[in-house]
């Protein structure tokens, strides 16, 4: 049995984050479903996401998009990831430093737990 759609649009998407371009084929192989499921899902991607779609495939639109949202959508993985590892390292009543950014947007699920903690952001 495949992904959930959700997850599978989510992994396309991130797919053609990182490598700007995405074949329907591969992506077909990849999840075990057909090139029409796929080529539906890249043109559902396509209405929300700065995606295009071409022949064959889908590519990432090249602009100078740089807001908290579409840095978001960038390496979604690696992100919580480093957000789960870097809250593991505070402790009970700690004081932490928060920036901006996306990847420290993703410790805070991880932080929930921690009691005491005061968080300073910018």
């Amino acid at each position: 049995m495949g992904l959930p759609i959700r997850q599978r649009r989510e992994r396309i998407l991130n797919s053609i984050y990182e490598k700007g371009h995405v074949a329907v084929d591969s992506l077909a192989e990849m999840f075990s479903v057909s090139s029409a499921t796929i080529r539906r899902d890249l043109g559902f991607l396509a209405s929300g996401h700065p995606i295009e779609v071409v022949y064959g495939g889908a590519e990432l639109i090249r602009s100078a998009d740089f807001s908290f949202r579409s840095k978001a959508m960038r390496n979604v993985e690696a992100k919580k990831v480093i957000g789960r590892l870097a809250a593991g390292t505070v402790t009970d009543g700690d004081t932490i430093f928060l920036d901006s950014g996306t990847t420290c947007f993703e410790m805070a699920p991880f932080l929930k737990r921690r009691r005491g903690l005061s968080v300073i952001v910018n």
